[in-house]
C-alpha cells in the first residue's frame, strides 16, 4: 500500500498527542540537562580555583526540540479544506506512528537525561 486516506480530525488528534508527548519529553530532559550543566560548571569553577586547572568543555549533549515539525504538519492540516487526507507511507509513518527522520537523534539526546529521573 503506497497511500492511505484518513479522517482529518483523527489525524489532527494523533498529531497533537504526539506533539504533546514530544514536548513533555523534551522539557523533562532539558530541566535535567540544565541541572547537570550547573553541577558541571560548579565543578569546573572549583577545580579552577583550587587546582588552577581549567576544564574547557562541559561534555554534555543538549536535548533538541523538533516541535516545529509537528507544528507545520498541524497547521497544514488545520488549513486544509479537505475532510479526508491522503497520506503517503512515509507521511503515515511520521504523523501517525511518530517515527520521523530525526526520532533516533531525539530519543538518544533525551533518554539519557530522562532515564536519570526513572532511577
Amino acid at each position: 500500500m503506497q497511500t492511505v486516506k484518513v479522517n482529518k480530525k483523527e489525524l489532527l488528534m494523533v498529531l497533537k498527542l504526539n506533539r504533546a508527548k514530544h514536548l513533555e519529553e523534551y522539557n523533562s530532559a532539558s530541566k535535567i540537562f540544565i541541572q547537570d550543566a550547573i553541577e558541571k560548571l560548579k565543578e569546573m569553577l572549583d577545580k579552577a580555583q583550587t587546582k588552577g586547572k581549567i576544564i574547557q568543555s562541559l561534555g554534555l549533549v543538549e536535548p533538541q526540540s523538533y516541535v516545529s515539525s509537528y507544528d507545520t504538519a498541524i497547521k497544514m492540516l488545520e488549513m486544509s479544506v479537505d475532510e479526508t487526507i491522503e497520506l503517503s507511507q512515509n507521511e503515515f509513518v511520521q504523523y501517525v506512528e511518530d517515527s520521523w527522520g530525526w526520532k533516533n537523534t531525539f530519543v538518544a539526546s533525551t533518554s539519557f537525561y530522562n532515564n536519570k529521573v526513572a532511577k
